[in-house]
């Protein structure tokens, strides 16, 4: 049913887990692990081996710091925000374990909304090569701090995973690519801030939308089936462009 649960601290030692064999089931309202004063926190939630955390539609799960999923993250339909304040403590943002899975279906939102700091050692998001990541529908965005305030410049390393869409809106600020080719199904938005690919490969199977700035942008390929089209308020300046579609018909449009 709907209504809300706060569970508040400013001490890692009060982080919120979800052992094996239980879960975290979010059926409307809100949960927020961590701090609604506007000041990061530390708190974490962490999901063992065997525990599952389910947000269902019109639920919401709000993580101050570290989402740490060694078990079943699901979403439909619903939001999940993680590092909320922008910065929290020294570790990651979304961090899904070898062998966990992670699942969105229907409208679902997953809002990353900071880093402890631009480095390697701290990405926003690292989801193992060995994790189940099953990204059907929704929609992955890196984002600011709420407030803002703590803000961070940012890397992500999702090890090949299909992110389906990708909407980068972090003004001020910039959103790096560590290490791992990233791939988006649908459609890749540059709405705010800069994408920084760092000479690693995007693989786009929809739309290249660039509203904001693109720099190093390494090499980009359309793939997959169907048109694409590049478009967007703002120029981007591609390193190398290739087009590589699984039918002479799957056209990439321009400005379309």
């Amino acid at each position: 049913e709907a209504g809300g649960l706060l569970h508040q601290n400013f001490d890692s030692s009060d982080d919120f887990t979800v052992y094996s064999g239980g879960k975290l089931q979010i059926d409307g309202g809100e949960v927020l692990i961590g701090s609604d004063t506007g000041t990061y926190g530390s708190a974490d939630l962490t999901v063992n081996n065997g525990g599952e955390v389910e947000v269902n539609p019109g639920g919401v799960l709000r993580v101050d710091d570290y989402l740490n999923v060694d078990g079943t993250l699901y979403m439909k339909d619903s939001d999940v925000y993680v590092k909320y304040h922008g910065r929290g403590n020294t570790n990651y943002g979304h961090y899904q374990q070898s062998g966990s899975s992670f699942t969105m279906d229907g409208d679902a939102k997953l809002h990353i909304k900071g880093c402890y700091s631009d480095s390697d050692s701290y990405p926003a998001i690292y989801w193992h090569s060995s994790s189940n990541i099953q990204l059907n529908s929704g929609t992955v965005y890196f984002e600011n701090g709420s407030p803002a305030g703590h803000d961070r410049d940012c890397r992500f390393r999702t090890v090949n995973k299909w992110f389906n869409n990708l909407v980068i809106d972090k003004p001020g600020k910039q959103l790096r690519i560590y290490n791992d080719t990233v791939r988006v199904k649908n459609e890749l938005h540059i709405k705010n801030g800069t994408f920084h690919p760092a000479g690693i490969a995007v693989h786009v199977e929809g739309d290249w939308i660039n509203d904001a700035t693109v720099v190093n942008s390494g090499s980009i390929t359309f793939v997959g089936e169907g048109p694409s089209s590049i478009k967007g308020t703002s120029v981007t300046p591609f390193q190398y462009l290739y087009i590589s579609k699984d039918s002479p018909t799957d056209v990439v449009k321009l400005g379309q």
